[in-house]
């Protein structure tokens, strides 16, 4: 696969490690090579599962970002929901990305979204601010959870304001 690299042939490396990959499929290193290529001749659905079978074995925070923003690139909010949903476990999300997730999740389940957006702001109070107060409060009252509405206005005092939703 290497030489049809060199002599600028990806379409033919990338038929080469298809074939070595499903006669070794314990090979992590091919496959992580056989993605690197199929990214090259932009194989996105042929990338996407290459690597979802690396995240089954070893779930990195790069293999994760990198479904992620395949999700994206093929608009497909089911498996960026999923995958930031990883990054995020591993601490690995940024502030926008919650707020992503949260809006994601909160079409299907407004629970699921105020539970995933407490548990950020309680382990990261930085990412406190208006914007994410506000939209934790207003899921706990869409939910007409009187006990998570108490819990963003008691983040939104220690964050040093009293956001409108308090007022």
């Amino acid at each position: 696969a290497d030489l049809y690299l060199e002599l600028g042939d990806p379409d033919r490396a990338e038929q080469v490690l298809a074939g070595y990959v499903t006669a070794h499929p314990r090979d992590l290193s091919a496959l992580r090579r056989f993605a690197d290529v199929q990214y090259l001749v932009r194989d996105y659905t042929g990338l996407r599962a290459s690597l979802e079978k690396l995240a089954a074995v070893e779930p990195d925070i790069a293999i994760l970002r990198r479904l992620a923003n395949i999700a994206v690139m093929q608009n497909d909010s089911v498996r960026r929901t999923r995958w930031l949903r990883g990054l995020m476990q591993r601490g690995a999300v940024t502030d926008e990305e919650v707020t992503e997730l949260t809006l994601r999740l909160a079409a299907r389940d407004k629970a699921d979204a105020r539970a995933v957006l407490a548990d950020w702001l309680t382990r990261k109070p930085s990412a406190r601010n208006t914007a994410s107060l506000q939209l934790l409060a207003s899921l706990a009252a869409d939910n007409g959870d009187s006990n998570a509405l108490e819990q963003a206005g008691r983040m939104a005092l220690s964050a040093g304001g009293m956001p409108m939703f308090l007022t």
